[in-house]
């Protein structure tokens, strides 16, 4: 088949639903202007950096930096708007269909390569953050760009290729430091697999060599950010401050696999560094630094395990299911809420589900033990540990979708070839895949549902403190079939009516509140408030 020609086909089609959501996205105000939770961290440190502080601030990164800087360059760069970041992004994510198909071909010939690309290009999360403030996107063309490198140079003996394969690995760390956890899968992959001769090819590896280069590469790129932290905190973070906190959200009594607060720590990102660190001070009765903040509540996370081994091991099942499920559950951005209001992510309708079924089928093909197929099964574990370790969201899941939409394209070629011999054979083949995707595809959480109106709530909530209550109203509507259930969403709404006038829509919102939530006196007082201007 004509891989290039295919593949430029699949390229066009996924560019020009892209071009579609982009225009989308800059046509609605809270799209276009509304930045929620990392993505207003990510905004602020990227003001401090084109402002000229190329450290941005005096404290150890909270986020991974390198996004922050990509950002500042683009902003730099072009004009003034989110248009120009925007495009960018989907220029990357268009580059990594493109990888997925080459690595896809390597592991199992042209047409997985091709199959591979259709999957991912219409697989709509991924096509969400290219439109967000967010490092995913980036984060997971650069994990792709080390996967395709790593396989280049083992193909060619390159030691060379192993150092620029390490430098666009670490690089990948910096834009999510969880990719760290894939760095010495990486080495011992390379170990290994330079000891294997390829087809043809009677020259001996040199394991070590191209180890020490790897590691070269990935210390490499992640030594200026901990130099940075060092210059600015006096002690040694490598990357991010955030991982005890991320730890703890993840394991506490409240936890349930995904993101959970407990007791005083906000949600905020911009007020929760301080926050976490309050709590710590006061349970320590001294001045913590940041490392020791760091260690506290990796400490309370530690002890909730600790304390009751069934639960977590409960919660670990829970973190796998998650995983394992198709439903793109947030932290911040829905996939569900984004498709309500740009109609183009209906274009990509693919569902992890299906993918992870194809990957599973291509697990189960004769070449399973192809070392390119090997390092693959390394990255997506690593993902997935990650997400045992701390909790799950879509966004930290979605580095990991490309790859085993790589691997899918796999099983797509071993199903086509069964599909020539025996019709038995084929139906003992896709049993398990079908029974994968039809669990998978199975909502087992209301959390989908709630997400979305989550998001409008907050919509809601940031344009009430910007003064604008007719886009408030708009938002707070949207998120009632979710949240209507929650007494501050009818409480916000009624102030936003109050706010231009529309008294009778306050005082039915007023009145819903008040069954919600009988004993509360402000409550009552904003309802004979509103009861009085009416008449």
């Amino acid at each position: 088949m004509r891989f290039r020609v295919w593949l430029a086909g699949v390229l066009a089609v996924a560019a020009g639903i892209r071009l579609a959501l982009l225009f989308q996205t800059l046509s609605r105000p809270e799209l276009r202007d509304v930045l929620l939770l990392d993505s207003r961290v990510y905004d602020q440190m990227a003001a401090k950096i084109t402002a000229g502080s190329l450290l941005a601030g005096s404290e150890a990164f909270s986020l991974a930096p390198l996004y922050a800087y990509f950002v500042a360059l683009i902003r730099w760069l072009g004009p003034a708007g989110p248009g120009a970041l925007y495009g960018v992004q989907q220029l990357l994510g268009l580059a990594s269909i493109a990888l997925v198909a080459l690595v896809a071909r390597r592991c199992g010939g042209p047409r997985a390569g091709i199959a591979a690309a259709v999957l991912i290009a219409f697989y709509g999360a991924m096509e969400m953050f290219e439109v967000k403030l967010m490092s995913s996107t980036l984060a997971t063309f650069l994990s792709l760009a080390s996967l395709a490198l790593l396989l280049l140079a083992r193909d060619r003996r390159w030691t060379v290729g192993a150092a620029l394969s390490g430098l666009v690995l670490g690089a990948a760390c910096l834009a999510r430091p969880n990719t760290l956890l894939f760095a010495p899968i990486a080495v011992g992959w390379w170990i290994w697999a330079a000891n294997l001769n390829l087809p043809g090819d009677n020259r001996t590896g040199k394991p070590i060599a191209g180890a020490i280069a790897l590691c070269c590469g990935i210390v490499l790129a992640i030594v200026p950010a901990t130099l940075r932290n060092y210059s600015v905190t006096g002690e040694f973070t490598l990357i991010s401050s955030q991982a005890g906190i991320t730890f703890f959200h993840g394991n506490n009594s409240e936890a349930y696999g995904l993101y959970a607060l407990s007791g005083a720590i906000s949600g905020n990102p911009l007020t929760q560094p301080a926050d976490q660190r309050r709590v710590a001070e006061q349970a320590a009765g001294e001045a913590l630094t940041q490392s020791g903040v760091s260690r506290y509540w990796f400490g309370r996370g530690l002890e909730f395990l600790a304390g009751d081994p069934a639960r977590a091991a409960g919660l670990m099942l829970r973190k796998l299911g998650f995983w394992l499920s198709s439903d793109e559950v947030p932290v911040d951005y829905s996939l569900p809420a984004e498709r309500e209001l740009t109609s183009a992510l209906w274009l990509a309708p693919v569902p992890f589900g299906l993918i992870l079924a194809l990957a599973f089928l291509g697990f189960r093909s004769a070449s399973w033990r192809e070392p390119s197929r090997v390092l693959l099964y390394g990255f997506v574990l690593a993902n997935l540990s990650t997400v045992l370790v701390f909790y799950f969201a879509s966004r930290y899941r979605v580095p990991a979708v490309p790859v085993l939409a790589a691997l899918a394209g796999c099983g797509v070629v071993e199903t086509g070839v069964l599909m020539r011999r025996s019709r038995a054979q084929l139906v003992a083949w896709l049993l398990p895949g079908v029974l994968i995707a039809a669990l998978s595809l199975h909502s087992w959480t209301d959390d989908l549902s709630q997400s979305a109106a989550a998001q409008f709530f907050n919509y809601g909530n940031i344009y009430t403190r910007e003064k604008q209550p007719a886009l408030a109203i708009a938002s707070y509507l949207r998120a009632l079939p979710g949240l209507g259930h929650m007494a501050q969403l009818h409480v916000n709404l009624a102030d936003a009516y109050t706010s231009v006038g529309e008294h009778a829509g306050a005082v039915r919102h007023l009145e819903q509140a008040l069954k919600i939530r009988p004993r509360a006196p402000k409550v009552r007082r904003a309802l004979r408030e509103a009861r009085k201007v009416l008449k």
